[in-house]
Order: structure tokens, then sequence, then C-alpha cells
């Protein structure tokens, strides 16, 4: 069980990655012109921005809880180092196909943290 646990927390914590870098990348104005076809609001490009931020906590969160003692903070640094990676393949080649997999991976790494928790603590 504790194996499950781990490996969810661990999806949860690339995929949060992946969407926060993704989200924070997408409120550039040429990155939203060219997903969205037209200008951004302010108040959706804050909204948008906070929402990415809270993607990358989710990731550091769940990297602490793989690795106690200080060491998650390593782990969410490698987390971060990959899922730049594949952010500025996205945003330089696909930027519309970079909006849909926002929502994707968003949704899994939604889906992978409440199921690490309730197996979890629940």
């Amino acid at each position: 069980m504790q194996l499950v646990v781990a490996t969810l927390f661990g999806v949860a914590a690339f995929a949060a990655a992946v969407a926060g870098l993704l989200t924070l990348g997408l409120t550039m104005e040429r990155h939203w012109q060219e997903a969205c076809g037209a200008l951004r609001r302010p108040r959706v490009r804050n909204t948008v921005q906070a929402l990415g931020a809270l993607a990358l906590l989710v990731s550091l969160l769940c990297c602490v809880e793989l690795r106690a003692q200080g060491r998650g903070f390593v782990l969410w640094i490698g987390c971060l180092t990959a899922a730049v990676w594949i952010a500025i393949g996205l945003l330089a080649y696909g930027t519309v196909a970079a909006a849909r997999v926002v929502r994707v991976v968003g949704g899994l790494a939604a889906a992978s943290c409440v199921t690490a928790m309730v197996l979890r603590f629940g």
C-alpha cells in the first residue's frame, strides 16, 4: 500500500509541476494570444497566475510528503527541472496543445493527489 501511495504522490508532484509551469507560461501575452486568440483581461490573468502558483505549491507539498526531513525540496527541484523542459517544448512549438495539456495534466494531478491522501490518511 505504501508503494501505491508513494507512486500517486510522485505522479501528482510531477503533473502539478508541469501544469503550474505551463499555466504560468500561458499567461504571457504572446502565448495567451496564440492559445486563445484574444487579448487577456487583467482579472483573468491574475486568476490564471494564482492557479499556476497553487499548482507549484501542491507539487512542493507532494514532494515533501514523499521525502521527509528536508529532502523533499531536492525532489521538487528535480520535478521542476523535468517539467520545465516539457513546458518549454510545448510553449515554443504548440501553444494550443499546451492549453489542452494543462487541463489534462491538472486533472491528473488533482486526482492523484486526492487519491493518495485518501489512501494515506483515510
